[in-house]
C-alpha cells in the first residue's frame, strides 16, 4: 500500500480519448484528462468515479464510469493495464478499502456485460451494496385505510378533476394534463394489472409522467414502497433500466372518501413497445429480437450485481424503447436486500416463472428463471418467428411456452419446435432450461452471467 505522499504524480500515460490525443494523470486526488490540441483539462475525483472496466479484443481501452448520467469516458492506451491496476490501488489508499476493482467483463461472444451500478462514495465504499441496504431508513408509514379499496372507475373520476383529487405535495395537479388512452379515447387509464392502474400525465414544463394508482392494499405496501424508493435513488446512469419513480403515502383521494389520501406511484413515463408488442412488431428483423433479448439478460445482470430482483419479468413489464434501450417497470413483487428474509408479495406471471416458485422464494437471484426464458424464447423467435403467431397466441401473459411447457419440457410441442435447427446457441439455452425446472427456482445455474457466456 502506498502513502499518500508517494502517489503524487503517480503515473502519468499517452491516450486516446474520442480519437484525440491526451495526457492522464493519476494524482493524489484523482484523474487529470489534458487534450494536447486543445489545452482544456478535465478533473475527475476518486468519490466520483462508479466503475472501471476494459473493453474490446483488440484494441484495450480503459472506461470509467462517473456518477451521474454522462456518458463513460473511454482512454486508449498501450499500458491499460498498469495504469489500471494503478487506479485501483489509488482508490483503495484514499478510500481505506477494496476500491474498485479492474475487470475485463467479456464473455465469449466478446460483448461487454454491463458495470457494476453500485455508486463508490466515501461512505459506502468497500461494501458490495450502497449504504441504503445496511442502515435502516426511518419509515413512518400512514395507518392503513379501513375500507374497501377505490376500483378503476373511482379513480377515473379522480383524473376528471385533478385539482380537487391529488394531494398538492405531488406536484401542481392543476397545471397537469391527463391524456386519454389512445386506444380508447373514453378512458384515462392506459394500462391495469394485479395491484393497480397506470395514468399518463403532462406536467407544466413539458415533461410526461406515469401515475400509479392502487386498486388493493398489499402486505406493508407503504413501508415496501418507502424503502424501494430510498434504496433505488442510490442508482442510476444511462442505461440503467429501472426507472426512477416517487412514492407518495399522500397522493389522491376520490368521490365516495374525499376525507382519505391513497398512495400513489409517480415516475417518468417511458415511451416504448412492451415486449410482447416489440416482438409481433419485428419478426422480419431476428437479429434485432436477437440483440433485444441480449439486452434484457445484460440488464438483469446489471440489477442483481446490484442486489436487486425485479420478481415479476413480462411481457408488459419490460418495455423496449425506439433506439432499442430496455426499461423494467412495475416494482409491486421488487427485492432489494433490505427486504431479504422476508416473503415475495407476489410471484409473477406463471408463463415466465419457474413452475415451483413460492412466496419463499425471495432473494437476488429471483430473475434467473424469467431471464433464462426470455432469452431462449426471443432467440427461438429470432430463428423462426413462426413460432411467436403459432404459440403466443396474442397472449400478453407468455411468450411461446406456458406453465404446463415448463411442466413437461420434453413433452412440450411448443419446446420441441422452437428447439428444432441447427442453433448451438439454442440448443444450449434449451437444455439449460430443461435443468433449470428440476432445479430450485432461484438457480444460480441459469445465472444472467452464465447465460451471457452461451
Amino acid at each position: 500500500m502506498l502513502a499518500k505522499e508517494k502517489l503524487k504524480d503517480y503515473l502519468v500515460a499517452a491516450a486516446l480519448i474520442d480519437n484525440k490525443k491526451c495526457i492522464v494523470k493519476l494524482g493524489p486526488e484523482g484523474l487529470t484528462i489534458k487534450t494536447a490540441s486543445a489545452g482544456e483539462n478535465l478533473s475527475i475525483p476518486f468519490e466520483k468515479i462508479r466503475d472501471i472496466r476494459t473493453s474490446g479484443l483488440l484494441l484495450k481501452k480503459i472506461v470509467i464510469v462517473t456518477n451521474g448520467n454522462s456518458a463513460p469516458i473511454e482512454m486508449r492506451m498501450n499500458n491499460w493495464k498498469t495504469f489500471g491496476s494503478a487506479i485501483k490501488l489509488a482508490l483503495s489508499t484514499f478510500r481505506g478499502s477494496r476500491g474498485i476493482q479492474i475487470s475485463n467483463h467479456r464473455n465469449r461472444a466478446g460483448v461487454q456485460k454491463p458495470p457494476d451500478p453500485t455508486p463508490i462514495t466515501p461512505q459506502t465504499a468497500g461494501s458490495s451494496v450502497p449504504q441504503a441496504a445496511t442502515a435502516k431508513t426511518k419509515i413512518s408509514p400512514k395507518a392503513p385505510y379501513k375500507g374497501t379499496w377505490p376500483n378503476g372507475q373511482d379513480y377515473e373520476q379522480s383524473f376528471q378533476s385533478l385539482k380537487v383529487s391529488m394531494h398538492p405535495s405531488v406536484g401542481n395537479p392543476d397545471k397537469w394534463e391527463v391524456l386519454r388512452n389512445p386506444r380508447n379515447k373514453t378512458w384515462y387509464v392506459q394500462a391495469s394489472g394485479n395491484y393497480g392502474a397506470v395514468y399518463k400525465i403532462k406536467a407544466e414544463d413539458g415533461r410526461l409522467y406515469a401515475i400509479k394508482c392502487f386498486t388493493r392494499n398489499s402486505q406493508n405496501l407503504g413501508e415496501r414502497y418507502l424503502r424501494l424508493d430510498s434504496y433505488l435513488s442510490n442508482f442510476g446512469g444511462r442505461d440503467w433500466p429501472l426507472i426512477g419513480f416517487r412514492y407518495f403515502q399522500d397522493g389522491i383521494r376520490v368521490r365516495r372518501d374525499p376525507g382519505y389520501y391513497f398512495p400513489i406511484v409517480k415516475m417518468d413515463w417511458i415511451e416504448g413497445y412492451t415486449l410482447n408488442k416489440f416482438i409481433a412488431s419485428n419478426l422480419d428483423d431476428g437479429p434485432r429480437i436477437e440483440r433485444i433479448a441480449r439486452k434484457i439478460v445484460e440488464s438483469v445482470d446489471w440489477i442483481q450485481r446490484a442486489g436487486i430482483a425485479h420478481g415479476d419479468l413480462s411481457g408488459d413489464n419490460i418495455i423496449v424503447s425506439e433506439s432499442g434501450k430496455v426499461f423494467f417497470v412495475d416494482y409491486d413483487g421488487m427485492f432489494i436486500p433490505e427486504f431479504k428474509g422476508l416473503d415475495a408479495y407476489e410471484i409473477g406471471h406463471a408463463g415466465f416463472q419457474h413452475p415451483l416458485r413460492g412466496k419463499k422464494h425471495f432473494g437476488t437471484s429471483l430473475d434467473n428463471f424469467s431471464a433464462l426464458v426470455i432469452y431462449f424464447s426471443l432467440t427461438a423467435i429470432a430463428k423462426n418467428p413462426e413460432l411467436w403467431d403459432k404459440f403466443n397466441d396474442d397472449d400478453p401473459d407468455c411468450l411461446i411456452l406456458r406453465k404446463k411447457d415448463f411442466l413437461n419440457l420434453k413433452g412440450s410441442i411448443a419446446f420441441n419446435e422452437a428447439t428444432r435447427g441447427r442453433s448451438r446457441r439454442l440448443k444450449q439455452l434449451g437444455n439449460l432450461l430443461i435443468q433449470a425446472v428440476q432445479q430450485d427456482p432461484m438457480w444460480d445455474g441459469s445465472s444472467p452471467g452464465n447465460l451471457l457466456s452461451i
